[in-house]
């Protein structure tokens, strides 16, 4: 399956928030996370992706549809060296285990190359297997244009 990522911009943000919920509804099995008095999940972090230098948000297309989102931010900043993390990643039910996230995957691997670091949700073993295997496909491809490292912490 074909998969485009588009960088969003701030008019997209409210596409992001709505994919948002649906990603941090999906990750509460696991995390542990609850919605607030209006029920939606709080994400604090979405706004910095459009002010603060390194934070880079995507939405994931196939076949002029939304598939899913990707929060990428450089951790080595204002270092010379980038340190890329995959902060949330997420398709849309109806596109996984058909190629989508593999493919926005190394999208962004190409974009950014350098290291990186994925943080699977603890607990979520779908999760963890599906990086692995996507990591290992794209070193296979391209041997030493990254390097990956995976935490168990699932901090943002």
């Amino acid at each position: 399956m074909r998969a485009e990522i588009v960088l969003a911009q701030m008019s997209d943000k409210l596409v992001l928030q709505h994919l948002l919920q649906l990603y941090l509804h999906d990750e509460s099995e696991f995390s542990g996370r609850s919605v607030n008095q209006q029920g939606l999940f709080h994400y604090p972090y979405l706004d910095f992706y459009w002010s603060e230098p390194g934070r880079f948000p995507f939405l994931i297309h196939t076949e002029n549809a939304l598939a899913g989102f990707a929060l990428i931010r450089n951790l080595a900043l204002p270092a010379d060296k980038a340190l890329w993390q995959v902060a949330e990643f997420f398709i849309l039910r109806k596109y996984r285990r058909r190629g989508m996230g593999q493919a926005a995957a190394h999208q962004l691997f190409d974009r950014f190359s350098g290291n990186w670091q994925i943080k699977p949700m603890i607990g979520s073993l779908a999760a963890q297997r599906f990086w692995r295997r996507v990591t290992a496909g794209y070193q296979a491809q391209h041997p030493g244009k990254c390097i990956f490292t995976f935490e168990e912490d699932r901090s943002p």
